[in-house]
């Protein structure tokens, strides 16, 4: 019995309809949306 292969049509933060926090430049590029710690505090005293 074989494993089925891996299907993946989506960016895993589509997936996860979530955006990730992070301070590095590790997803750039990827269309997954991010949030910087800067930009996070930004957005949160404007709310």
């Amino acid at each position: 019995m074989r494993a089925a292969p891996d299907t993946h049509d989506r960016q895993p933060g589509e997936k996860l309809l979530a955006r990730i926090w992070t301070n590095d430049n590790d997803f750039l590029g990827t269309g997954v949306a991010t949030w910087t710690t800067e930009t996070l505090q930004a957005r949160l005293e404007r709310s």
